[in-house]
């Protein structure tokens, strides 16, 4: 399924809106180190 990044656009059929979505908190200050980046990305279910 995708979303649409045009707000005016409906959510995909039976999917919630992206904003009753939850995403991981995620500290940006940790992203400095690309191999740090890559394991709390991971971690997190991101990649």
């Amino acid at each position: 399924y995708e979303y649409s990044l045009v707000l005016k656009d409906a959510n995909p059929l039976g999917l919630p809106p992206l904003s009753q979505i939850p995403s991981p908190r995620v500290d940006l200050s940790l992203l400095a180190n690309l191999s740090k980046t890559q394991a709390l990305l991971i971690k997190v279910g991101l990649i």
